[in-house]
C-alpha cells in the first residue's frame, strides 16, 4: 500500500525540525578566540629559536602567558605540523619545478637528437650517391 505525498506534511516537519546553520561562516565568526595577539607574538618568537620545550621551558612561558601548560604545549604541537605541512609544500613546489624543468630539457634533447638523426641520414645518402 502506498502512501500519498502531501506537501503539507513535509512544510509541518521543516517547521519543527531544529534549524541547523547553513553558513559555516555563521560557526566561525562565534568562536572564542583562545589566544591574545601578544601570547600568539611570544609562541611564535619562541617557536622560531626552539620548536620542541622542555617540561621546565613549557611551565615557565605558561605562567607568563598566563595560560596552561597544555595549552602551551597543544600549540606547539599544532605549530610544528602546520610548519611541517608547509615545508612538505615547499619541497613538493621545489621538486616540481626541478621535474618540469628535467622534463623540458629533455624534451628539447630528444627533439635535438631527432634532427641529428636526420642529419646523418642525408649526409649517408650523400656519401652512397657520391660513391
Amino acid at each position: 500500500m502506498e502512501t500519498e505525498y502531501h506537501p503539507a506534511v513535509d512544510e509541518a516537519i521543516a517547521e519543527q525540525a531544529p534549524q541547523i546553520p547553513r553558513n559555516k561562516k555563521n560557526n566561525k565568526l562565534k568562536k572564542k578566540r583562545r589566544f591574545s595577539d601578544e601570547q600568539i607574538r611570544l609562541l611564535e618568537s619562541i617557536f622560531e629559536s626552539e620548536t620542541k620545550l622542555e617540561p621546565r621551558k613549557k611551565m615557565q612561558l605558561a605562567r607568563k602567558l598566563g595560560l596552561q601548560p597544555r595549552q602551551v604545549a597543544i600549540w606547539f604541537q599544532n605549530k610544528r605540523a602546520r610548519w611541517k605541512s608547509k615545508q612538505i609544500e615547499q619541497d613538493y613546489n621545489t621538486l616540481k619545478a626541478n621535474y618540469d624543468n628535467l622534463e623540458s630539457r629533455f624534451e628539447s634533447l630528444k627533439k635535438e637528437k631527432q634532427s641529428l638523426i636526420l642529419q646523418i641520414q642525408k649526409l649517408s645518402q650523400l656519401l652512397e650517391g657520391a660513391s
